[in-house]
């Protein structure tokens, strides 16, 4: 009989698996938005040939990614979709935990059922390596770590926790710095209700353990503590400070995400209804539910703060399957009429989300493109095998968008590179061309989320100090502007007059710079 039901739960892990790691590389193989798509490729191939972040480039997020990646490639190879299978792999832990999370709960069968759902939702929104997706998943892993210990009490899982709240952070200051504020109330909760006061010492333990392993990280690395505090902390700070004032409880933005809200209103309710029953029998109930309402809201808070790509829908299956842990379905009909209900809904909700948002690929504002248009991606180079190309900048003709492309490539095949900054949002061509074009940020929009815009920010100065001392470090003797961006994320930080301006190669304006010009 053990035999049998080990059999099954093996079978089920592997389909979890072989699913979610299949749905995700499928999805980020249909088309793309470059600067959104790939923006770790170049990077983690730069770190691979020693560039290091902060330093090299400006970085406001995604470090761990960064450096996790270029692993990836470094075991990988440089391909697609080796890049790709990072998300996908991520995509089946997220998955798995999941599952575990639910499995003593709700059993194999509903637990595997809310897994496959979010599954579905979870990286697939992209398909490939977002920043505020993995940042989102790593707090939501240190959040179940942390039940785990708030249940049990074993150290080994607030350390985890603690450890993958820094994997978050590394990755984006915000949500992981929400996430933190979350786990600190409820330790103050656990410790002032249970009298555990050996927790603070266990936490504060932890805290420190991993704060020594970051620092000598940041050292190993070689990593500037003041760089990473300015560009990876105070600057983002600025970013979206008025949207969150507008919209901490805005009602029209909450309607957007009310498949979210709608349940986190009902599990207000189950945990009311448990609290006034028996507090004390439920408490470790009510807890879970508080935890992930917090959590849910917070989520809310770090979607509104980006460029409105609609990411979080993964928390409908994970509070629906909540629901669904916290309310007891015995055999009669009117529990399992309950119980059905909740996996009908869930299934019409994830299948409205999946149609709307992940099919049509509106995450890469492709959704109302024909992605039948594409052209095989291969025709760029090889390492795009497998990639279906086509974006929203040449929806109707992405055969001239990778002629344009290629064509940029050959002549800077051309041009002795070394000593030169290339500025373009085709984030993969230092890979193609396996030259370090030190681009010295990893975005080029012109919407003061990757670097400072604005001369009346506090820290338009430190960035163009960033960017001359990088010039002057790299000896920097020629700037590239390709088609794609414009020449002012460079002139507006530096003297113009120092560079004499040609346009000899086509959709490439080329910068030399002046002899003993001082920018």
């Amino acid at each position: 009989m053990n035999l049998k039901k080990n059999f099954y739960e093996i079978s089920r892990i592997f389909i979890l698996v072989i699913f979610s790691v299949s749905v995700n590389q499928f999805y980020a193989n249909q088309g793309l938005f470059p600067a959104e798509s790939l923006p770790h490729y170049d990077i983690s191939y730069r770190i691979l040939k020693g560039d290091v972040p902060l330093v090299d480039y400006w970085a406001v997020s995604g470090l761990f990614i960064d450096y996790t990646q270029s692993l990836f490639l470094f075991f990988f190879g440089q391909s697609f979709q080796a890049y790709a299978f990072h998300a996908s792999i991520f995509n089946a832990l997220a998955t798995l935990l999941i599952f575990f999370f639910f499995k003593d709960k709700l059993g194999d069968n509903l637990s595997f059922f809310y897994s496959i759902l979010f599954s579905v939702l979870a990286y697939p929104t992209s398909g490939t390596l977002y920043i505020d997706i993995h940042a989102t998943l790593l707090s939501l892993f240190s959040i179940i770590f942390f039940l785990l210990f708030y249940k049990n009490e074993k150290k080994i899982f607030l350390f985890i926790s603690l450890l993958l709240l820094s994997f978050s952070f590394l990755t984006k200051v915000v949500p992981a710095a929400y996430t933190s504020i979350i786990i600190l109330f409820f330790i103050f909760i656990k410790v002032i209700f249970e009298k555990k006061f050996n927790i603070i010492i266990i936490f504060l333990t932890n805290s420190l353990i991993l704060t020594i392993l970051i620092l000598i990280f940041f050292l190993f690395f070689r990593i500037p503590i003041n760089s990473f505090v300015e560009q990876y902390f105070l600057f983002p700070l600025t970013i979206g400070k008025e949207r969150i004032l507008n919209n901490f409880l805005n009602i029209s933005s909450m309607s957007i995400y009310k498949f979210i809200f709608i349940p986190i209103i009902f599990l207000f309710f189950i945990a009311y209804r448990k609290a006034k029953k028996n507090y004390k029998k439920n408490y470790l109930s009510i807890i879970n539910i508080c935890v992930f309402i917090f959590f849910s809201y917070v989520v809310y808070i770090h979607q509104i703060l980006t460029m409105n790509q609609e990411f979080i829908y993964f928390l409908i299956p994970i509070l629906f399957g909540l629901i669904s842990s916290e309310l007891i379905f015995n055999d009669n009909k009117k529990e399992k009429i309950k119980k059905y209900t909740l996996i009908f809904l869930c299934s019409i909700i994830v299948l409205k989300y999946y149609l709307s948002i992940i099919e049509p690929r509106k995450f890469h504002e492709l959704k109302n493109i024909n992605l039948k248009n594409f052209v095989p991606a291969s025709f760029l180079d090889d390492r795009f095998k497998g990639l279906k190309w086509i974006t929203f900048n040449y929806p109707h003709n992405p055969d001239l968008e990778i002629k344009l492309i290629k064509n940029v490539i050959l002549d800077l095949k051309k041009i002795n590179l070394d000593n030169s900054i290339v500025i373009t949002n085709y984030s993969f061509i230092s890979i193609i061309l396996d030259k370090n074009l030190n681009a010295p940020s990893r975005w080029f929009f012109a919407n003061n989320n990757g670097y400072p815009l604005n001369r009346n920010s506090k820290y338009y100065d430190s960035y163009q100090n960033f960017l001359k001392k990088l010039i002057k470090r790299k000896n920097i003797k020629n700037i590239y502007v390709i088609y794609d961006t414009s020449e002012d994320e460079i002139f507006r930080y530096i003297d113009k007059n120092c560079f004499l301006y040609s346009s000899h190669l086509k959709n490439i304006k080329v910068f030399t710079k002046k002899a003993n010009c001082n920018i």
